[in-house]
């Protein structure tokens, strides 16, 4: 399959373990997925990464900012959409550095952004399942990392990744 003309969001919006200690363990994934999906010909100019983390490959995770960009690389990436958020979640949403980003209004980003497109859209974190509803279309494939009522494991101060992450 040609990847080159699909947009591409990689989004690590937390910096912390579930205990609140400083963890790696969303930019490792956020890392390792970007070179992962290069590798698989997804062009590393229409890919964008965001994290609460200052790094120099990634902006800072802030919801505006991350729905812009994402509207900017689908008009120059028309062919489909990728997006990948890893991040805490809680049953109102996914955590993004001190912000939740409720389902429904993730949906509309994407609605938004991606339209009729073919998309993938993956969600690691805990209660991820709540993001079906918003986000499912005859258009898209929607993997979540756990049902909606539900958490996933691996987000601790020690772990490399997610164990989600991992898998993927």
């Amino acid at each position: 399959a040609d990847f080159s003309r699909w947009a591409v969001l990689v989004v690590a919006g937390d910096n912390r373990a579930h205990n609140g200690n400083p963890s790696k363990v969303f930019d490792n994934a956020r890392h390792e997925l970007v070179k992962a999906f290069a590798g698989l010909g997804f062009r590393p100019q229409n890919m964008a990464q965001f994290a609460v983390t200052r790094d120099a490959s990634a902006q800072y995770a802030h919801i505006p900012a991350i729905a812009n960009t994402l509207r900017d690389l689908t008009a120059r990436a028309p062919a489909g959409c990728l997006i990948y958020a890893t991040s805490h979640g809680v049953p109102e949403g996914i955590v993004m550095d001190e912000e939740v980003w409720a389902p429904e209004k993730f949906g509309a980003m994407v609605d938004k952004a991606c339209g009729t497109k073919p998309a993938v859209i993956v969600m690691s974190a805990c209660y991820s399942g709540q993001f079906v509803p918003a986000l499912e279309g005859g258009n898209r494939v929607v993997i979540t990392a756990s049902r909606a009522d539900r958490t996933s494991c691996g987000c601790g101060e020690t772990n490399q990744y997610t164990f989600f992450d991992d898998c993927f």
